[in-house]
């Protein structure tokens, strides 16, 4: 494994009325371009919109990649980096458990470095 080093914020918001603070704490980053990393249960059961009608209201232009499976493989994370550099977002939202938020980060990761994603996790690496 080569070695290397990033620097990625990573910051989590829950509880009772997070979901209120999205356009705060997106517009406090600066950013225009939103991606956000969902699975279908949480579109279905129509929350996406309460993360999405405040990023609009906000004037943050955001796209949303809902193909999030329970531990994502690594071909779903490459496509949701290509989702984020197609849409040029330049800051990753994860929605809902512990795939979608796991799945952020690594899009997050993948978005601004080459492939393959093993080598930033070190699978399958000697101790």
């Amino acid at each position: 494994m080569q070695a290397f080093s990033y620097l990625i914020e990573t910051k989590i918001v829950f509880g009772l009325g997070a979901v209120e603070q999205i356009s705060a704490q997106v517009s406090a980053l600066e950013v225009q371009r939103a991606l956000v990393v969902t699975d279908q249960g949480i579109v279905q059961a129509g929350l996406l919109e309460k993360v999405t009608q405040p990023l609009a209201n906000a004037g943050i232009e955001f796209a949303v990649f809902d193909e999030i499976e329970p531990n994502p493989r690594d071909t779903t994370i490459l496509k949701g980096a290509q989702a984020a550099q197609d849409f040029e977002a330049d800051v990753v939202i994860g929605l809902g458990g512990g795939s979608p938020m796991d799945a952020a980060k690594a899009i997050a990761v993948m978005a601004v470095n080459e492939p393959p994603l093993d080598q930033y996790c070190g699978v399958g690496a000697d101790p």
